[in-house]
């Protein structure tokens, strides 16, 4: 069977959560994936969902995953697929008034840089993902301050804080217990 990378990509945030849970005050990061609109639809109803109830789960920290994606088949003996992602955005909610020192010390330095690490450093922990020859996971990190609202040229309807990665390359193997971790 072919593994499904975002199913990969779920439980890489959860072990990322896991391993953050003083930082994060014990809440988890919310994990999304799908269409952009899809994901900005789902952050509308979760608002609306906890505007009725405000024991449901918060958005925010939130690791989205846009898709789609191509995905490579064959290429490597040891490799099921190869995948380019377009898209992954690492986001905390922000106070539209910060300026840009003020978010790096309040949002960037203290959550957003932590759970990017380690999210990464969970990536090449996976018994599913090769790393490559120099055991890293190739991509563009972007800071993306004040990132958010409908105003042209954003990606989410809150003010947000967020890192976005661009063309993350991902090798992914076949193993017999699914998205199973090193030790």
């Amino acid at each position: 069977m072919i593994p499904v990378i975002v199913d990969i990509l779920r439980e890489v945030t959860q072990k990322t959560s896991t391993k953050l849970q003083g930082l994060l005050q014990n809440k988890p990061i919310n994990f999304l994936h799908g269409h952009p609109e899809e994901i900005q639809d789902t952050l509308i109803e979760m608002t609306k969902a906890f505007a009725m109830d405000p024991t449901q789960p918060n958005k925010y920290p939130l690791i989205a995953v846009y898709q789609d994606f191509p995905e490579k088949l064959g290429s490597e003996s040891a490799v099921i697929t190869k995948a380019t992602l377009p898209m992954i955005v690492i986001a905390c909610l922000t106070d539209n008034k910060y300026k840009a020192p003020k978010r790096m010390e309040v949002n960037f330095k203290p959550l957003l840089y932590p759970i990017y690490e380690e999210f990464i450093k969970q990536l090449k922990k996976s018994s599913a993902i090769l790393p490559n020859e120099y055991n890293e996971i190739l991509h563009t990190k972007i800071d993306r301050l004040y990132w958010g609202t409908n105003t042209a040229g954003k990606t989410l309807n809150d003010y947000v804080d967020a890192i976005e990665i661009m063309n993350m390359e991902l090798r992914v193997q076949r193993i017999t217990n699914s998205c199973a971790h090193k030790l």
